[in-house]
C-alpha cells in the first residue's frame, strides 16, 4: 500500500516558475511519473492513499499563497482521488514507541514525520510487540 508523501504531493501540485531550473524540472517530472505509476497500479478501491498529517502539511502551503481559493480547489480535487488515513489511538502507541526508541539511540526526527510513519505502519510493525 504506497502512501503519498507530502514532498511528492507538493512537487506534483506546485506551479513551475517561468524559468525553472533543471533540478526543478527533473523533480516535477519525477513526481508526475510516480503519481502516474501509482494511478496505474491503484488499490482495489481505485483510490490513492495519504495521511491526515500530509493533508495538514498541504494546508500550510495553501495558507502561504496569494490565491488561497485556487490552491484549496486544487488540493481538494487531488484528495477526491485519495483515501486519507486517520490517526488512531493505536497509532499514538506507535508514535510513543518510535519516539522513545529514537531518543534511546540518539536520533532526532521531527514529530510530524514520526506521526505520519506511525499512522501508516503501526499495524504492520508493532501489533505483535
Amino acid at each position: 500500500m504506497p502512501v503519498l508523501d507530502t514532498d511528492l504531493l507538493i512537487t506534483y501540485l506546485r506551479k513551475s516558475p517561468k524559468k525553472p531550473s533543471i533540478e526543478t524540472k527533473r523533480r516535477k517530472n519525477q513526481s508526475i511519473k510516480v503519481i502516474e505509476l501509482l494511478f496505474n497500479d491503484m488499490p482495489e478501491d481505485g483510490r490513492l492513499i495519504t495521511t491526515i498529517f500530509n493533508v495538514g502539511e498541504l494546508h500550510v502551503g495553501v495558507n502561504q499563497v496569494t490565491d488561497k481559493e485556487g490552491a484549496l480547489k486544487e488540493i481538494y480535487e487531488l484528495f477526491k482521488q485519495c483515501s486519507i488515513l486517520p490517526f488512531t489511538l493505536e497509532d499514538s502507541y506507535g508514535f510513543g514507541k518510535i519516539k522513545s526508541h529514537l531518543y534511546e539511540i540518539g536520533k532526532v526526527c521531527g514529530d510530524l514525520d514520526i506521526l505520519i510513519f506511525s499512522s501508516e505502519f503501526f499495524h504492520l510493525f508493532f501489533t505483535k510487540c
